[in-house]
């Protein structure tokens, strides 16, 4: 789960935004965000000595990509992986104090 910010640094691979291709190759990072409209903003940096940048704004996002480690909220997974998925729940998250 998602609650603020999901990294992914130096990936090499595929990517959708929904039906969207949000990367097909190197990239210097990706970095999701919840976002309130439709699910989740999705921020692509391209480029080693000229960063470019393209925000996708979507329901879902799904990598398949060379192996990496993903840092969900500030912690890194245990392991590196192949593919990653975040997405918007169907339903908002309800906290109970």
């Amino acid at each position: 789960m998602l609650v603020g910010r999901g990294v992914l640094t130096g990936v090499r691979g595929r990517g959708y935004c929904d039906d969207t291709v949000a990367l097909h190759g190197a990239v210097r990072s990706i970095e999701v965000r919840p976002d309130e409209a439709i699910g989740l903003a999705v921020t692509v940096t391209r480029g080693r000595f000229v960063r470019r940048r393209s925000v996708l704004r979507g329901r879902a996002f799904q990598l398949a990509c060379d192996p990496m480690v993903p840092v969900s909220d500030g912690v890194e997974f245990p392991r590196s992986m192949r593919g990653w998925t975040w997405y918007r729940h169907t339903s908002d998250l309800r906290l109970v104090r």
